[in-house]
């Protein structure tokens, strides 16, 4: 991560002609690095709310769950699936335990979705009642009781501007423990990604419901093994989306 800058800087201070005292400044690789980043990443989803009982009644596909899920995540079958993340960030030093960071990074992540081939319907995207906008959309895939099983993707490509801190908790020269957080506003990329219909019935795409902007936070926990003029930094990431992917209606 450190880029190495040369010299330092001598103060001298003199009274009459002899030097009174030296101040040595350290040297400006010590204060600012450069960082350049990789990682694989495991992304999922939480779909928040709950099973409203009067969908069942509407789509008779769903008598053939057990036990009736109350909660959202029981009626559909996601799983995790592997994305990455590039970056690069400039670091300064504010002392000797802090350091503070910001950057330009991207982010691809996705997860899978099991679902069924189906002929063309109407899936309703909005909340029913008075005040909602009322949005479908064209679906060709159902959630359960479809023709034949598929494997539907979900993408996401962002770009964001990653800003915080990192803390040196302990350690020497050579290896050091450090943790940090950041906070990392950025846009969406791309836009192509199934949505659950309100009734739970169809997935399908409506791009412009999604948000163009979102906003991400991380934290994480890493070993920094010092190599000369380069630092390797090795550790897990939690981020979290903070917006809800979707616009409110």
């Amino acid at each position: 991560k450190g880029l190495e800058s040369p010299g330092t800087l001598n103060e001298i201070t003199m009274e009459g002609n002899a030097p009174a005292a030296i101040k040595v400044k350290k040297p400006m690789d010590n204060r600012l690095g450069w960082q350049l980043y990789f990682s694989p990443t495991i992304s999922y989803r939480n779909i928040y709310g709950t099973v409203n009982e009067n969908s069942y009644s509407n789509a008779m596909m769903f008598s053939s769950l057990p036990g009736s899920p109350k909660d959202i995540n029981s009626a559909v079958s996601h799983s995790p699936s592997i994305g990455m993340e590039l970056g690069t960030a400039m670091i300064y030093n504010i002392g000797k335990r802090f350091r503070i960071k910001g950057g330009l990074q991207f982010n691809y992540s996705q997860y899978n979705i099991i679902a069924y081939n189906y002929s063309a319907e109407i899936a309703p995207l909005s909340a029913a009642g008075i005040g909602h906008t009322e949005i479908k959309a064209l679906s060709y895939h159902r959630n359960f009781d479809g023709y034949s099983i598929t494997q539907l993707r979900n993408e996401h490509a962002s770009i964001s501007i990653p800003m915080g801190l990192e803390l040196f908790v302990l350690g020497n020269k050579d290896v050091q423990f450090n943790i940090a957080g950041t906070l990392q506003p950025g846009l969406m990329l791309n836009n192509q990604a199934y949505m659950l219909s309100t009734n739970l019935r169809n997935y399908a795409k409506v791009p412009s419901l999604y948000r163009n902007f979102n906003v991400n936070s991380a934290v994480e926990a890493f070993l920094t093994i010092n190599m000369g003029s380069v630092k390797w930094n090795m550790g897990p990431q939690f981020r979290y989306q903070l917006l809800s992917s979707y616009k409110q209606d």
